[in-house]
């Protein structure tokens, strides 16, 4: 029997609670996921977001290279094409990103425990709209959090406390075209 995808709008967390937490809950045990529109994030940001991401990946290796912080396993900034490897596979990923996490304040009590971002200066948007994505997209996250905590019957912040001030990353990749002596084991993993 073929099942279908569920698609919920998250405005309906906040006008039909009951109904988006249950249709939501189920989908999660049947498949899953599901899809999920309302959800607040403007398309012009997206729009940006990518128009930007493209800009910064046509740029020649030499000036995306600036942006690669080895001395921090490139968790923040630019990675190389063929640098990152799935787990248990010796051949490349054929890709290259770049990556954020949560911009904190100097004053916040844990800005020494994190790593900072690092911001392409040839493109100065980039900066602003990439952190606004990041911001509207863990807004969502919150919300998502909450009706599963509700659906499993805890109180309704119990896992959305635990991802406060988290370490999340939010990653842009983008996938060349392949090369004609890749490794035939390299695979396009997120």
């Amino acid at each position: 029997m073929a099942r279908e995808l569920v698609e919920l709008n998250l405005h309906d967390f906040e006008d039909n609670k009951e109904s988006f937490i249950e249709s939501m809950g189920n989908a999660l045990e049947d498949i899953g996921f599901f899809a999920l529109k309302g959800h607040g994030i403007d398309l012009n940001l997206l729009s940006e977001c990518y128009n930007n991401s493209q800009e910064f990946f046509n740029y020649k290796k030499e000036i995306k290279s600036k942006y690669e912080k080895n001395e921090i396993h490139c968790q923040r900034g630019y990675t190389t094409f063929g640098k990152e490897h799935s787990k248990d596979n010796p051949a490349p990923d054929l890709k290259e990103f770049y990556q954020i996490g949560r911009t904190m304040d100097e004053d916040h009590p844990q800005y020494n425990q994190f790593l900072h971002n690092v911001w392409p200066e040839e493109i100065p948007e980039f900066k602003n709209n990439l952190e606004t994505l990041y911001s509207k997209l863990e807004e969502c996250s919150i919300k998502l959090l909450n009706a599963c905590s509700i659906y499993l019957g805890m109180p309704e912040d119990w896992l959305s406390s635990m991802a406060k001030d988290g370490n999340t990353i939010l990653r842009v990749i983008h996938y060349p075209p392949l090369p004609d002596d890749r490794d035939p084991n390299s695979v396009r993993s997120t």
